[in-house]
């Protein structure tokens, strides 16, 4: 499994990480820095049939914000698992995020119960 990690914050990044290698110890997980660097990192893997399987995406990244950069990226891959995080808890932004076609919206810090949702809703999207 091959997880895109996206966000400006390198400290917030290993902590994904780490937490993401909880819920998924055979995972890879690669960084991106801002949303730009994540759509182009997503487009350049997917070419070379290196697929994400997931795409966890921050919501308050610079030069394409992570909105913009899911769209690009769901405009690329329409079947892309993009999982939206952000310390935002704004309805509107959760109801952008999901209503674009994120499969889930987390807040950050990520705690043990966000990593037990998260499992499942990729477990029940992938078994089918």
């Amino acid at each position: 499994m091959l997880i895109l990690v996206v966000d400006d914050s390198g400290f917030v990044r290993k902590s994904i990480k780490a937490g993401l290698r909880k819920a998924f110890p055979d995972a890879e997980n690669l960084p991106a820095e801002n949303g730009l660097e994540g759509y182009n990192k997503k487009v350049e893997h997917d070419k070379k049939g290196d697929r994400f399987d997931m795409v966890v995406m921050d919501h308050l990244v610079p030069e394409l914000s992570g909105t913009g950069a899911m769209d690009k990226v769901l405009e690329f891959d329409q079947t892309a698992f993009m999982v939206f995080i952000s310390a935002t808890i704004q309805n509107q932004v959760q109801s952008r995020a999901l209503e674009s076609g994120g499969a889930l919206f987390l807040s950050k810090p990520l705690k043990k119960s966000s990593l037990y949702e998260l499992k499942g809703v990729w477990d029940g999207q992938t078994s089918v």
